[in-house]
């Protein structure tokens, strides 16, 4: 069955591996724990109410079995590297409510019908936040998220956009007939990074209209088969069809059939496919390996090694010492207050939330009585490091102009 055209979801939150955890308003369950550097995956559960919870634990239950089946390479050979957790939630009704529609009184008030779709599900801004806020308070590392909304309906959604990789969500019907089905190829998406495979009219009315060219621009698809040849280097024999990201004549997929194209009991994800997730899943085992976290509010001296991946997850921290590192990670809703003379180094920067560097006196005095200015004459910085030597300073830039190369600047009488 070839998916409809309906945008998938995958949200994002933070957390980190212990067995069973209350939160202010969550309970955390541990379903298969493997290893700290595993990669956690999280079960939510929307429109169950408190009779229904045995329902959620068992379609719950039941997931990492549809993730690891025989039929669905490559992780059903890399079960060892995934962690489960579940996190019930209690419904007041059940069901999910539609936008315009009939509502329905849910923990999270998930809701179908988002851009005019009736397929395509979400989750509004401060039922995420709310969400996002209380797993902050526990988990520290990149968390995917699977939710089941107790809905009879066949629907699910996905966002496709990646810059946030600390979490992605994904959302998926209770849709019997296909619940497994869905549960994987929504998976290809939040985890794996993949466009949909499928096409259809490739119009505003089909494609959700905050999808840009760059969020649908992924791997497993081109708009280009001529002169972006993606796959050529990658699977033996590339080839380029027709027919991709619900467009019947732009977008191009690499293959006839697939998990990201249909839905069925022989599919899989296709040879791309597949080495892009195994590819995910390496990736996400060397970098949790090397994740150090933090959740502390005011100064802090953290480790400056290069073989490191820093994330910050606090409101108010402040660096008060130089940084060194791989990569840096400001989750969202965190802040980094950098002092005054302490200077950043790391490999790459994904500020989500914020960094301030402290401003420094335009001005000082000079031994003649005059003034001498500090700074960057860069218009492009906004702000700067002065060096211990008092005669150089550093310009500082925002991590969100793409990091022009530093310029150093002699202090002038």
């Amino acid at each position: 069955m070839i998916l409809p055209y309906v945008k998938k979801i995958f949200f994002v939150f933070l957390l980190v591996c212990v067995p069973q955890i209350s939160s202010a308003a969550f309970t955390i369950n541990t379903i298969t724990y493997n290893s700290e550097e595993a990669i956690d995956i999280v079960i939510v559960g929307d429109g169950f109410t408190a009779a229904q919870q045995g329902s959620f634990d068992t379609l719950a239950a039941a997931v990492p079995g549809y993730l690891f089946a025989a039929d669905n390479p490559p992780f059903n050979t890399n079960q060892d590297k995934f962690n489960f957790y579940t996190v019930p939630t209690i419904s007041n009704e059940s069901g999910i409510s539609y936008l315009g529609g009939a509502q329905k009184d849910t923990a999270l008030r998930t809701f179908r019908n988002r851009s005019g779709l009736p397929r395509y599900t979400g989750l509004p801004e401060d039922a995420r936040a709310e969400l996002r806020n209380e797993l902050k308070k526990t988990f520290k590392k990149q968390i995917y998220v699977i939710m089941i909304i107790n809905a009879n309906v066949y629907g699910g959604s996905g966002d496709l956009d990646a810059q946030d990789r600390f979490i992605s969500m994904m959302q998926t019907m209770n849709y019997p007939t296909y619940l497994k089905y869905l549960v994987k190829h929504e998976f290809g998406h939040s985890f794996g990074d993949l466009a949909d495979e499928y096409s259809s009219t490739c119009t505003p009315a089909v494609i959700p209209e905050h999808l840009t060219f760059e969020i649908m621009d992924k791997d497993n698809v081109t708009y280009d088969n001529v002169n972006d040849r993606k796959w050529d280097d990658i699977v033996v024999n590339p080839q380029y069809f027709l027919g991709a990201n619900y467009c019947t004549n732009e977008w191009y997929r690499s293959s006839s059939t697939g998990l990201m194209r249909a839905l069925g009991n022989t599919l899989q994800h296709n040879e791309l496919g597949k080495i892009l997730v195994q590819n995910r899943i390496d990736e996400d085992i060397a970098y949790n390996q090397k994740v150090e976290s933090y959740q502390v509010d005011g100064p802090m001296t953290l480790p400056s090694e290069t073989d490191r991946n820093i994330r910050i997850h606090a409101d108010n921290s402040v660096l008060t010492s130089n940084l060194t590192c791989d990569n840096l990670y400001i989750a969202e809703d965190s802040n980094l207050d950098v002092e005054y003379g302490v200077t950043i180094n790391c490999n790459s920067i994904t500020a989500l939330g914020t960094i301030t560097y402290a401003s420094a006196p335009a001005t000082t005095r000079s031994r003649r009585g005059g003034y001498r200015r500090y700074g960057c004459k860069d218009s492009r910085a906004i702000n700067f490091t002065r060096f211990a030597t008092h005669n150089q300073s550093m310009c500082v830039y925002d991590v969100h102009i793409g990091n022009p190369p530093p310029m150093i600047e002699e202090i002038k009488d």
